[in-house]
């Protein structure tokens, strides 16, 4: 008997005068066993053909997979944003690649509709230990733009905030 699970991942945001407290979810979408992250299309990602899938309505829809020893988890989530034309509503993409009891080896995070270079809002997991839990902050993965920047987490979610931005 398979073992249904259901994961949300959390990004606590400081209280805001204007929305109150905020909890941001990423809601699980797709869970993909033996498998792994497929880093050449990561490592190359400026070099993809546009749009990716080629049927995507994002610029980059996605972060493939190939067979490997892992279970990739994968999350979105919908937030409302400015963007060039007044607000919109964007999506987030949360990539986590686990071994079998399911502590943390990798992670990605991309917004789909960045209209830049991909590599510039493609952030990677730091943190190291991490279990992959109900709940669990995203604060805690420590993300890194590909650039090898440390983003600032509380400056991105305090914008969250400002863009009513949730998950």
């Amino acid at each position: 008997m398979k073992k249904i699970i259901l994961f949300c991942i959390l990004a606590v945001a400081i209280p805001s005068l204007s929305m109150g407290s905020v909890v941001d979810i990423y809601h699980l979408t797709e869970v993909k066993p033996n498998s792994d992250i497929d880093q050449k299309f990561v490592d190359n990602i400026d070099r993809v053909s546009l749009p990716f899938p080629k049927d995507s309505s994002f610029q980059i829809g996605d972060i493939p997979t190939v067979r490997g020893k892992y279970t990739i988890y994968k999350f979105i989530n919908a937030f409302e944003g400015m963007g060039t034309f007044g607000e919109k509503i964007f999506h987030r993409l949360l990539v986590i690649k686990t071994d079998k009891n399911r502590k943390i080896i990798d992670a990605y995070l991309h917004t789909l509709e960045w209209i830049d270079s991909p590599s510039i809002n493609l952030y990677r997991l730091t943190a190291k230990g991490l279990d992959l839990e109900e709940g669990i902050n995203i604060r805690a993965f420590g993300f890194t733009n590909s650039e090898k920047r440390k983003i600032n987490q509380d400056a991105i979610l305090d914008n969250v905030l400002e863009s009513k931005y949730q998950f």
